[in-house]
C-alpha cells in the first residue's frame, strides 16, 4: 500500500505472473484489489513459456510459421 501510494494518483496497476508471496512480495489488500488483472496476466504464462521454448528449439520458426499461414 505504501508503494502504491507513491504512484500517480495512488492507483497503479499491479501485475504478477504468479505465484505471488502474499504478505512478503505484495500486501493482501493490493492483491485483493488487483485479482482480476493478476489472474488475466497469469493465464498467459504457459503460452509465453511455450513460445520461448519453440523459438529456442525450432530453427527459423517465424519464417516456417509464415509459410504455414499462407
Amino acid at each position: 500500500e505504501r508503494r502504491m501510494a507513491l504512484t500517480q494518483g495512488g492507483d497503479a496497476l499491479y501485475m504478477h505472473c504468479l505465484p505471488a508471496d502474499i504478505g512478503d512480495e505484495v500486501s493482501s489488500s493490493v492483491m485483493a484489489r488487483h485479482t482480476v488483472n493478476v489472474s488475466r496476466e497469469a493465464n498467459w504464462k504457459v503460452y509465453v513459456i511455450m513460445a520461448m521454448l519453440a523459438v529456442g528449439k525450432v530453427d527459423n520458426l517465424v519464417s516456417r510459421l509464415n509459410k504455414l499461414s499462407r
